[in-house]
């Protein structure tokens, strides 16, 4: 029983995944090096993070119902993809 829900678990996880951080990505919006003197138009760009990050922490919620879990990854999320933008290191 407990195979079942697991592969069920991680079936939803990676639907999250896939729809979150694949499908609604605009990797323009986010992924672009941050510069310490922002250029016009540029000044979206935290919003468009968080907002990433939320996605992402709402798709873990919807599949493990746990709203702790979302939360934690809507904050490491968020950390990983500013500290990723900001160094211009790309973990794939």
């Amino acid at each position: 029983m407990w195979i079942t829900y697991c592969l069920s678990l991680l079936l939803r996880l990676g639907i999250a995944h896939a729809v979150t951080d694949v499908v609604l990505q605009d990797s323009q919006s986010f992924s672009m090096p941050r510069r310490k003197q922002p250029s016009p138009g540029d000044d979206h760009w935290p919003y468009w993070l968080l907002a990433h990050g939320l996605l992402n922490g709402a798709g873990v919620y919807w599949a493990t119902g746990s709203s702790f879990l979302g939360l934690l990854e809507t904050v490491v999320h968020t950390g990983v993809d500013y500290t990723n933008a900001s160094t211009g290191t790309e973990y794939t």
